[in-house]
């Protein structure tokens, strides 16, 4: 019941403000995504042809 009462916190929050914390996921998502591919590609074979 926990866990419901936290996934749905931000329908607390006023309708006008919902696109933002939507937002901020989507941001949040789109690092997290940069990050596991970065993960891919080491630095010190970045340069190095395959």
């Amino acid at each position: 019941m926990k866990d419901l009462e936290e996934a749905l916190a931000h329908l607390k929050c006023p309708r006008e403000h919902h696109r933002y914390l939507r937002t901020t996921n989507l941001l949040e998502r789109l690092i997290g995504e940069g990050r596991r591919r970065s993960k891919v590609f080491p630095a010190s074979q970045a340069g190095k042809p395959a």
